[in-house]
């Protein structure tokens, strides 16, 4: 009966609508500004993602310019505005990866082709860098596409045996 009473009182009924409200107000801006935050990291990564073409493009003038001349101040100015290019990316968190004589790891490597070794240490490593990996803040935007060592032992020559020659 008691509680009958405090539901029925118009103050205290004001009072839980209140907290009532307030309480779906908080949790709808906290979702809200949870996913304002999303979209707005999708659309930065998506944003990094159409940009990375360019730096691969001025890696490869820079790469084609080393072949032919020693002292190129065209490519060193190429170079200057990828350094350039490259720390604002970095800025906006993108992370490069991917080194020679590290373990492949499908995850993060793509592999664009096996060469053979000698080495069987160097068996499923990476041998080179075809285009590098980029990671955002952690997530992978683009796999590196990697050169993978394939050991094979060498096939040891079996002499003929006595079975052989009956």
């Amino acid at each position: 009966l008691c509680m009958f009473f405090f539901f029925n009182d118009p103050a205290t009924t004001e009072i839980y609508q209140s907290r009532s409200s307030a309480a779906s107000d908080v949790y709808k801006r906290q979702r809200l500004d949870r996913e304002r935050d999303k979209e707005r990291e999708r659309v930065r990564a998506d944003l990094v993602v159409q940009l990375l073409p360019v730096l691969d493009n001025l890696d490869r003038s820079i790469q084609a310019s080393a072949q032919r001349d020693t002292q190129d101040p065209l490519r060193e100015g190429v170079r200057m505005v990828r350094d350039q290019f490259d720390e604002v990316l970095q800025g906006f968190g993108l992370e490069v990866f991917g080194t020679a004589g590290t373990a492949f790891d499908p995850a993060i490597h793509e592999a664009m082709a096996l060469v053979a070794v000698d080495d069987p240490s160097q068996h499923r490593n990476v041998m080179e860098i075809v285009r590098a990996g980029y990671r955002l803040e952690g997530r992978l935007l683009r796999a590196a596409q990697v050169i993978v060592g394939d050991y094979r032992a060498p096939e040891v020559e079996q002499s003929p045996t006595s079975e052989d020659n009956n």
